[in-house]
């Protein structure tokens, strides 16, 4: 997920958890894989220049979150509650329809590759990232 103010996921969460209601998402144990947009580009212009890169590279901060633990990093970053429950898996599939596993699935993608490389991170933690955006 790139966190970013200019769309994405962050631009529909917004406004849910600006007016209170952020809520983890079906068990909200299923792991987040996050990067700042900023980090993302310069991830790019890194490897663009680092003639030596080969092979994949995954575009993820180093510290994926939890999927209630991202919930309530957000509504501290916007100042907002969070309390309410999960919003049970049923209830996103119907509501959602296919779209919905990618919301319930989990991601724990490492960013190890791309930092033995070399590369730094400017926003290593989700708290850093959000205070950055908000």
């Amino acid at each position: 997920m790139v966190l970013s103010r200019n769309g994405g996921a962050l631009q529909k969460l917004e406004p849910l958890t600006k007016f209170g209601l952020a809520s983890p998402l079906a068990s909200g144990k299923q792991w987040m894989s996050w990067i700042h947009i900023d980090d993302l580009c310069a991830l790019f212009i890194y490897a663009l220049e680092k003639k030596s890169l080969q092979g994949v590279f995954n575009a993820v901060a180093s510290a994926p979150v939890r999927n209630a633990d991202f919930t309530k990093q957000l509504a501290k970053a916007l100042h907002r509650p969070a309390f309410l429950p999960a919003v049970p898996a049923a209830i996103l599939k119907l509501t959602l329809g296919e779209m919905a596993a990618i919301v319930i699935s989990s991601q724990k993608a490492n960013s190890e590759k791309i930092v033995s490389s070399g590369f730094n991170f400017t926003y290593k933690t989700l708290p850093e990232a959000l205070k950055a955006l908000y």
